[in-house]
């Protein structure tokens, strides 16, 4: 409830959270941004409309299990390590904390994580065949 509630104020501004987003990731971490081919505003829209995506479906992500099995193997194909995926949640994290301000609880933030560290585990399970 605490993501889908966040996501209603996040989603009208998905283009810029999304665009946002990778500039903080690539900014904390110059080394990743060889493992985009594309800019981060277009990187920023796939990541808003996977999330999108996720949000809708938090409670039946099994139904979008093929999707984030993909999703995980194309990350491996790309380079995209365990530690990255760390890396990914905290810039996420902190972006949306930076949108939602005062509204970003430690609750809604905590709900975030749970969100992203269930599709992480999930694309490294396929990654790591």
């Amino acid at each position: 409830m605490l993501v889908e509630a966040s996501w209603e104020e996040i989603e009208p501004l998905a283009p810029r959270v999304g665009e946002a987003f990778y500039l903080r990731f690539f900014s904390r971490h110059p080394e990743t941004r060889s493992l985009f081919s594309t800019d981060p505003a277009e990187q920023g829209k796939l990541l808003m409309s996977m999330l999108g995506v996720a949000v809708k479906m938090a409670g039946e992500l099994d139904a979008i299990g093929p999707l984030i099995a993909d999703l995980g193997r194309r990350h491996k194909r790309y380079g995209v390590t365990a530690g990255h995926y760390e890396s990914f949640r905290e810039a996420l994290l902190d972006t949306f904390a930076n949108v939602l301000g005062g509204a970003c609880t430690p609750q809604v933030r905590e709900a975030w994580a749970e969100l992203v560290n269930t599709l992480s585990t999930r694309m490294l399970a396929v990654s790591e065949r």
